[in-house]
């Protein structure tokens, strides 16, 4: 929970925090995630990091995160999602 990652978990319960907590790209993908959390968070809020963040998560490569927005407004995205990580969709999704 340290890390914030609860919300990229499935839970048995349904909900953040009720229940056994699983990831869906298995337990090795998450060690992988939790060894990269420093440098992710050095980078927090940047392009590089979300598509580092995807890439360790899912253990796929190619996405593409572009600034959308009006005018590029913060925090308009759009993730292209390669093939791939069609299986962790909706882990990209959140």
């Amino acid at each position: 929970s340290w890390l914030g990652l609860e919300p990229y978990l499935d839970w048995s319960g349904g909900e953040i925090g009720v229940g056994e907590a699983r990831f869906a790209p298995g337990p090795d993908r998450l060690r992988l995630l939790v060894a990269e959390a420093p440098a992710l968070r050095r980078q927090r809020g940047t392009r590089e990091a979300l598509t580092r963040f995807l890439e360790v998560a899912t253990g796929v490569s190619g996405f593409v995160v572009e600034d959308t927005g009006p005018d590029r407004q913060p925090f308009h995205l759009t993730v292209t999602v390669p093939a791939g990580a069609a299986p962790y969709l909706d882990l990209v999704e959140r």
